[in-house]
């Protein structure tokens, strides 16, 4: 596995790990918003042609930041969380 499949899987862990200690409540009112800010990033981005298509980042700094920070979030809104009733 690459370094930032292994970050991705261990920022998913962590955000599994970490839901059964956030208020229910705070992620119902939470997921509005960010499901809007990421249809609204995706709406006003400019569409990627070959002069955007550079890395911004360096391997070893997305795999540090970006890549465990995605897993993160899809392990608290991924979609199925297990949630205890």
């Amino acid at each position: 596995m690459t370094a930032p499949a292994v970050a991705a899987l261990v920022g998913s862990a962590l955000g599994a790990l970490a839901l059964p200690y956030v208020p229910r409540q705070a992620l119902a009112d939470a997921l509005p918003f960010v499901l809007i800010a990421v249809a609204l990033y995706f709406a006003f981005a400019p569409p990627l042609d070959e002069s955007l298509r550079r890395a911004r980042l360096g391997p070893r700094l997305y795999a540090l930041t970006l890549a465990p920070a995605i897993g993160f979030y899809d392990g608290v809104f991924g979609p199925a969380p297990v949630r205890s009733t």
